[in-house]
């Protein structure tokens, strides 16, 4: 959970930069956030994987005093 955490956070810096300001050339900055958006999703979808697997097989346990 907290490389997926990480990653969204490095996603958003990409993406709330000044490209004016880039010294690296913008082909190279959208590869990275295209890599990095990538990641995300993949992530993104086995953690959702789990949370469905867990419903299926009854994995979790409620604690309804929260």
């Amino acid at each position: 959970m907290i490389d997926s955490e990480h990653a969204t956070e490095e996603l958003s810096g990409y993406l709330e930069r000044d490209f004016s300001r880039t010294n690296g050339s913008l082909t190279e900055m959208k590869q990275k956030i295209q890599d990095k958006y990538r990641y995300c999703i993949t992530r993104q979808k086995v953690l959702l994987d789990h949370v469905a697997e867990g419903y299926e097989c009854d994995y979790w346990e409620y604690n309804e005093d929260v």
